[in-house]
């Protein structure tokens, strides 16, 4: 596939945006079998990695307002999920599935060293962490999924009825409208949302579609997760996303972040979110790399 390269409003607003990000960074491609992904880097260069996957439309600097709380301790990640917006190019093998996504995300751990890696992901990027949870375990320490979809429960029908139009149209008036109906006056990154606003009239393939996980399989599930609700998400109710997650999967603490919806989480109330990933990911016993997933 020909690379692109973002240009326009939204490399402007993206760019000015990162210049603000608010420890010490370095901007990488990392180079993979099915394409050049860029991470934005943060933290000791030797602790333990965490990688931060974004919800669909999002790009990684949805993570701003997170990233110096766990930068202290991990080597922090920051990844445009390649094939959507961002300067992730995919201008490699295609991705047509998920077992392609998981083949690109496991080229993304690669680079991050030898120790198991801690993912977490929102949204659409809580799909894929615990998609790939699913197939390689070894290749974690933890999970962290926040308000994720199609993974613990479906998407609620208010919810795709409103997402539909919004990613058909890929218009900065149709997303705002979309992800103010969603946090419904609740605290929220503006200036993220600007980004977001201008990154929905970029040209993208179509997304791999997410499918829910099949309970057996979720229950099989050994590593140590996180699972993070937002209270008032329109994507689903939160304490049945927590009942679901405390049911299927073995090894999980369950939060539900008050005063959030499914858009305003990561970077609105980010203080209390902050605290209570940084409290899980202090809970990470020592573990051995399992090489032979690599």
């Amino acid at each position: 596939m020909a690379r692109r390269t973002p240009s326009g409003a939204f490399a402007r607003t993206y760019d000015a945006l990162l210049r603000s990000w608010p420890v010490q960074y370095e901007a990488q491609d990392v180079m993979t079998p099915y394409g050049t992904t860029r991470a934005i880097c943060s933290g000791p260069p030797d602790a333990p990695p965490l990688v931060l996957l974004p919800g669909a439309g999002a790009t990684a600097l949805a993570w701003r307002n997170n990233v110096a709380a766990w930068s202290t301790s991990h080597r922090v990640y920051a990844v445009d999920l390649l094939g959507d917006v961002g300067y992730s190019q995919p201008d490699g093998l295609p991705v047509r599935g998920l077992d392609d996504l998981c083949g690109w995300l496991a080229a993304v751990l690669d680079h991050t060293g030898e120790q198991p890696a801690t993912l977490m992901g929102h949204s659409y990027g809580g799909w894929l962490a615990a998609s790939f949870a699913l197939r390689h375990p070894g290749r974690l320490a933890q999970l962290i999924l926040l308000d994720p979809a199609s993974v613990l429960t479906g998407l609620a029908l208010r919810y795709r009825l409103r997402a539909v139009p919004a990613l058909l149209l890929r218009r900065p008036a149709s997303t705002r409208s979309f992800v103010h109906w969603e946090t419904a006056g609740l605290d929220l990154d503006r200036q993220w949302l600007e980004v977001a606003c201008a990154a929905a009239a970029q040209s993208v393939a179509p997304l791999v579609w997410p499918r829910r996980p099949a309970e057996p399989a979720l229950s099989t599930l050994k590593v140590p997760t996180l699972v993070i609700a937002a209270e008032h998400s329109r994507t689903s109710d939160a304490a049945e996303l927590v009942a679901a997650a405390q049911r299927l999967l073995p090894q999980v603490e369950t939060q539900i972040l008050g005063d959030t919806s499914h858009h305003s989480v990561p970077g609105g109330h980010a203080a209390v979110l902050n605290a209570v990933v940084a409290d899980f990911l202090a809970t990470a016993a020592p573990t051995a790399s399992s090489m032979d997933e690599r």
